[in-house]
């Protein structure tokens, strides 16, 4: 999370409502139908289940906090980032019934029934922005592998809040690690992540954000940048309570959407078969499932 120090010169109109296209649907899977090839995940009601997992799984990953910047409910002005299914917009709307709460996301998956006070648009965060005032706070969270120009991303942010206003990142690093030698290069899980990110990386998207907000904020403009690691573990292995309930949800959210976060990349871009696919995908849940392997990605 970091602060805006200086003023942000906003004064657009209110982002567009924008129509949206029929999602389209690849064999089993079905995709945001906003722009072909922005979002590489499926939007069905598998994802939009494992989406509600990663949610509960940062709740746990910040202690039961819904956010970590130091803000308040007078006539609070927020934006969130690629609001996924709406949980968290939804719950900073309960939280904060006088504050005005503004969810974006390329894809139509929020609930029809909100708090009055919060909405959502459907809209590309890559585009050029046009909101009709600046924010106290904007937030994003979860969103390795969708933006293509993430410095980019950090300055408009910056440009589009009030003089002193709040951002929070939160991102992962996707590459898998054990603390105790557990999880080795020959194994699937590794092979699967190293395939992965760098087919992602030929895409112009990378799923090692993490490491990188720091910087991309700094730049930018802001100060007061404060960062904040967790070890994030796949498995129910770690003795600490938090940790295991942290590792279930992984667990969970990566075993049962596995093939639709892979499908488009691995079949459409990289040229795989589905059989091959499926085969090395057989052998990731396999390591999932090991409790010999601690495997561990930082958030």
């Amino acid at each position: 999370m970091a602060e805006q120090q200086d003023p942000a010169g906003n004064g657009g109109d209110n982002h567009p409502v924008i129509a949206v296209e029929e999602d389209e649907a690849v064999g089993d899977l079905q995709y945001q139908g906003y722009r072909d090839g922005a979002y590489h995940r499926p939007n069905d009601e598998e994802e939009l289940r494992r989406l509600d997992l990663m949610d509960e799984m940062f709740f746990h990953i910040n202690k039961g906090e819904l956010h970590l910047a130091p803000i308040s409910d007078s006539g609070l002005r927020v934006l969130d980032i690629g609001f996924g299914t709406g949980t968290w917009a939804i719950a900073m709307g309960d939280t904060y019934p006088e504050a005005e709460i503004i969810g974006v996301d390329i894809s139509a998956s929020a609930p029809e029934w909100v708090p009055p006070n919060t909405r959502f648009e459907i809209a590309d965060v890559e585009d050029d922005w046009t909101f009709r005032a600046p924010f106290d706070y904007i937030h994003c969270r979860y969103m390795a592998g969708a933006i293509r120009n993430w410095p980019q991303l950090m300055r408009r942010t910056f440009e589009n809040l009030k003089p002193g206003a709040w951002a929070e990142f939160a991102d992962l690093d996707i590459d898998y690690y054990s603390q105790d030698g557990t999880l080795t290069e020959d194994d699937a899980l590794s092979r699967w992540i190293k395939i992965a990110a760098q087919g992602m990386e030929d895409l112009g998207r990378s799923l090692r954000p993490g490491k990188r907000l720091e910087g991309w904020m700094r730049d930018a403009g802001f100060v007061n940048v404060n960062v904040v690691r967790t070890p994030v573990p796949v498995g129910t292995w770690p003795r600490d309570k938090r940790l295991k309930r942290i590792g279930l949800l992984n667990f969970i959210q990566l075993h049962e959407g596995l093939t639709g976060l892979n499908v488009r990349l691995f079949c459409d871009f990289l040229g795989w078969s589905r059989q091959d696919l499926d085969i090395l995908l057989m052998q990731v849940r396999s390591d999932f499932r090991n409790p010999a392997i601690h495997s561990i990605y930082d958030m």
